[in-house]
């Protein structure tokens, strides 16, 4: 995080304003990033992807378990050999369970994974209400008060490049998006209602 231009590092591998993936895989990238090599004790394990490295930023569906992209951002454009770069880059982006890996200098952009990177993400239409349409980012399942009857649920699945903007606030993305389809739904009820007055 910032404060007037200044970085302020967190405590801990815990970033609570994120979503869980992306804390899940902050977690795990924290530790490659610092593990050392089996070889050399002295050498990370990921020396050429922490070199000149200056900040990190991720992107997630808002699934636990869906897509993930993460950012390397690098202050100058590396020039080491970039079949190894791209091979360790590989590697990590395994490991972390890491749809799409970005490496990001200026003037320069190397993609691992899934190219061009997109977040696939689905929400769920609750079209149980003749009035107002709900939208729900998952299903909850579970005995008792918490379970439906989810056939009035209908799955809307999307695709969203890694570029495009996405509200950081999941309960503010979902409200914008109610507001848009109960708008939607109004103009469909006036419209079927003057076509029979």
């Amino acid at each position: 995080m910032r404060s007037e231009q200044t970085p302020i590092p967190l405590n801990g591998e815990y970033f609570p304003i994120a979503t869980h993936r992306i804390q899940e895989v902050m977690k795990v990238m924290i530790q490659n990033l610092n593990a050392t090599s089996t070889v050399d004790q002295k050498e990370f394990r990921f020396n050429l992807l922490r070199k000149d490295l200056s900040s990190v930023s991720f992107v997630s569906s808002w699934g636990e378990t869906m897509d993930c992209i993460t950012t390397l951002n690098y202050f100058y454009v590396t020039d080491n050999d970039k079949t190894i770069l791209l091979l360790e880059a590989q590697l990590f982006c395994t490991e972390c369970n890491i749809t799409s890996l970005i490496l990001r200098s200026k003037k320069r952009m190397e993609v691992v994974g899934r190219a061009p990177p997109c977040i696939n993400d689905i929400l769920y239409l609750d079209l149980s209400c003749s009035i107002e349409w709900k939208i729900k980012l998952k299903i909850k399942s579970g005995t008792g008060e918490e379970e439906r009857d989810n056939t009035q649920l209908v799955p809307v699945y999307y695709r969203k490049p890694q570029d495009a903007f996405q509200h950081p606030n999941g309960n503010t993305m979902i409200q914008a998006l109610q507001w848009m389809f109960n708008k939607l739904q109004a103009m469909k009820i006036l419209a079927l209602l003057s076509i029979y007055w």
